[in-house]
């Protein structure tokens, strides 16, 4: 298809964002061997050798691969990852720039000032205090200048399900400090332009919980604001179990519906076109202050405000040089971005979609419901298959349904988020909430249907699979950058292989939850089993929860590769009984729960909030 055919911005800022990532993970004899072939490449463009490419551009390029992953090594290598240049006890002289707080558990985000006394980089420390030590520490305030000693420590053994490490790292955290001590704290506290949105953020989901309930409001809170405390684990399960998990994560989609609803809504009022642009650029922004930057909606906002400007300034445009100078932007300004997840999903779904842009122009769609239905899932299945392998290496498992479900549910989603605005602006005037609850209860219901189904989602953690899916990977991107003549055959090879990789999936799948009689101890003191007989899977707990205790039960299933329990049977109560459930159901499909009869007056409370699960029996 050749994407990057006369564009030479957008090829040459992706080899630079393409060296930065790949030197932010490699050792270094592998950085040495890539310079080299670098500046080989650089030296053979200026010998005179027949190639269809100018040589100019090979010196551009070449020359950018190298500056980008230069400045890749020597960021992460000498400056990032504090926890590997620190160890033990240190002494911190820091800003806390943020505060998080629970009945258990304290998180301060502080900014470095001094390590042990010596002037680094202003590093972004996580420092953790658990219930002891958040009763015998003062008060913290953002702003708060904050003198403590702690342990240094890295992120690997916060979790088995994730790579800990790497998310934090996205979020820009060099370490965390554990075990704090001897705090002194100083100085007032300041309102920042981010608290005072956060701020903003926590009234607005109040507002909506108030005048709903907390299934509907939470379920708006997270479309609307990212904000998730009220969602139940449930929906955000049953969502990734269809494939449409990305519409509970604040996205492009989100802030394209509603910039395209309120520019629709200034047209109404008979407003220019330049001037409409004047003000849907003033609402993006405002937009996303107020959910917080979030990474995936910036680089939708800024595609947005490029787009605006070239439409205002030159009457032109372009996405894909738009996407990549809004993904450089946004790893220039915080290196360490390149390792969210939520950016490399964003970014590569969109390239998907904006490649099927530069496929189809040259054909006039053809109107109809037929092909309006066919042009969504073939939106679908390029932005699926940008982000396939990601999402393979990264989640474990997979939607069958996912190009129907996201073509289905986004239509939904779009009219609840319009009138959810709708809501959020004339709630106090009008009451509209048994409508938003009603609406609700309908994406909700489809929702848990669909995901009922018992191979609607099926585990990718199969060698086969991720083998598969690298090598369908490399292929749809080469489909994008060569020149290919026959480009529909192009289009319908790709669902084919991508079909066949899922069939694939769900025979493994299928496999695995149908051995005959499997019986595993999920701990040392033997007090769970998982059993499998004929496709139906039972697990049984018999003591007491904790949090590693379900990490080893989630391990445990995602070992024999199930993401599905036809029976959870627990013995006994817990006071940790319904954290740990919620945090069990956020990842696996529960449809029965069983537990004995309540004999106490605190088991009874117990039975009581887990009858709201409505699977308990």
């Amino acid at each position: 298809m050749r994407i990057f055919y006369r564009r030479p911005l957008s090829l040459i800022l992706c080899i630079m964002l393409g060296a930065f990532s790949l030197f932010s993970v490699l050792t270094e004899p592998y950085t040495y061997i890539l310079w080299a072939g670098a500046l080989i490449l650089f030296a053979l463009s200026f010998v005179k050798i027949n190639i269809d490419i100018p040589r100019v551009l090979i010196r551009v390029a070449s020359f950018a691969f190298i500056i980008s992953s230069v400045l890749s090594f020597h960021y992460f290598n000498f400056y990032y990852r504090a926890y590997e240049r620190f160890e033990g006890n240190v002494s911190v002289c820091s800003e806390i720039t943020d505060v998080n707080s629970n009945d258990y558990y304290t998180y301060l985000t502080v900014k470095t000032i001094t390590v042990n006394g010596e002037d680094y980089s202003h590093y972004k420390f996580l420092v953790m205090l658990d219930y002891e030590e958040k009763k015998e520490a003062p008060e913290f305030k953002i702003g708060n200048r904050l003198n403590f000693y702690g342990e240094i420590s890295d992120f690997s053994n916060d979790s088995l399900d994730f790579n800990a490490n790497s998310y934090y790292l996205s979020k820009g955290y060099s370490a965390k400090i554990i075990k704090p001590t001897e705090f002194e704290v100083s100085g007032e506290e300041k309102l920042t332009l981010a608290s005072y949105f956060n701020s903003k953020r926590n009234d607005i989901s109040e507002f909506i919980i108030k005048n709903s309930n907390e299934k509907a409001g939470g379920l708006l809170a997270a479309l609307l604001l990212g904000e998730k405390e009220f969602l139940s684990p449930q929906i955000e399960l049953d969502f990734r179990r269809i494939g449409i998990s990305h519409i509970l994560a604040l996205s492009g989609l989100h802030l394209a519906v509603l910039a395209l609803g309120f520019a629709k809504l200034l047209s109404l009022f008979r407003i220019g076109k330049k001037l409409r642009t004047l003000f849907t650029l003033f609402f993006t922004v405002l937009y996303m202050s107020l959910t917080g930057f979030p990474i995936s909606v910036v680089r939708a906002g800024i595609m947005l405000i490029i787009a605006s400007l070239l439409f205002l300034l030159a009457n032109a445009t372009d996405s894909l040089t738009n996407l990549t100078i809004a993904v450089f932007l946004i790893v220039l300004s915080s290196p360490y971005a390149i390792f969210d997840i939520s950016l490399l999903l964003s970014a590569f779904a969109t390239l998907g979609i904006v490649s099927l842009a530069e496929l189809t122009k040259k054909y006039h769609a053809k109107k109809g419901l037929k092909n309006l239905v066919l042009n969504s899932l073939t939106v679908s299945l390029f932005a699926i298959s940008a982000t396939f392998l990601i999402s393979v290496l990264s989640f474990g498992e997979i939607s069958v349904i996912s190009p129907i479900s996201t073509l289905v549910f986004s239509l939904i989603i779009e009219i609840f988020l319009y009138f959810g605005t709708f809501f959020l602006v004339f709630g106090k005037i009008i009451p509209l909430g048994n409508i938003l609850i009603f609406i609700s209860d309908i994406i909700e219901d489809l929702a848990s249907y669909f995901s009922g189904f018992r191979y609607v989602s099926v585990s990718t953690d199969f060698p086969l699979i991720k083998i598969f899916a690298s090598i369908f990977t490399v292929g749809f991107f080469l489909f994008l950058v060569i020149k290919v003549k026959r480009k529909r055959l192009g289009v319908a090879m790709i669902s084919i292989i991508m079909s066949s990789i899922l069939v694939s999936g769900s025979l493994l799948t299928y496999n695995a939850e149908n051995e005959t009689s499997l019986s595993y101890e999920l701990n040392q003191y033997g007090d769970a089993v998982l059993i499998t007989e004929n496709g139906e899977i039972t697990v049984f707990e018999a003591k007491t929860y904790t949090s590693s205790r379900i990490n080893e039960t989630l391990s445990c299933l995602k070992e024999e590769k199930i993401t599905r329990l036809d029976n959870y049977i627990l013995t006994n109560y817990n006071s940790k009984m319904i954290s740990a459930l919620y945090s069990l159901m956020s990842e696996v499909k529960i449809n029965n729960i069983y537990v004995p009869s309540p004999s106490t007056l605190e088991e009874k409370q117990i039975y009581y909030q887990l009858l709201s699960l409505n699977q308990v029996f």
